[in-house]
């Protein structure tokens, strides 16, 4: 009689079927924010006072920010305008600074717009 390998549900004891999807989706991601929080605390953030997350919609900056701001370090979102008032509400932000996508930057021009919280 062959025996089936272990699973990871057969071992985790958070594991819920019912949430199996999100457990995929999300694990990597949370594992990846908890990895950059910790090697940033350890650097002690390279002497910074303000870390900017780009792509700051995306799920990887999600949990970077949401890390870093429980520690008390001031986070800036660089984010596309169309996503600037999903990523401001969702609380991690000291800041948000938006780009403008159409716009190519040249010397002594920029296509950055700091909002206001």
């Amino acid at each position: 009689m062959a025996s089936h390998p272990r699973r990871f549900s057969d071992t985790d004891p958070l594991y819920d079927a019912e949430h199996e999807d999100e457990l995929l989706l999300f694990l990597p991601v949370f594992v990846l924010s908890f990895l950059l929080d910790a090697f940033l605390a350890e650097q002690r953030l390279f002497g910074a006072r303000t870390v900017i997350v780009t792509s700051a919609s995306s799920k990887a900056s999600l949990g970077i920010a949401r890390l870093l701001a429980a520690r008390g370090v001031d986070v800036t979102a660089l984010t596309s305008p169309r996503n600037a008032a999903f990523v401001e509400s969702v609380g991690s932000y000291a800041g948000t600074v938006t780009y403008d996508p159409g716009r190519r930057a040249s010397h002594g021009a920029s296509g950055f717009r700091r909002r206001r919280r």
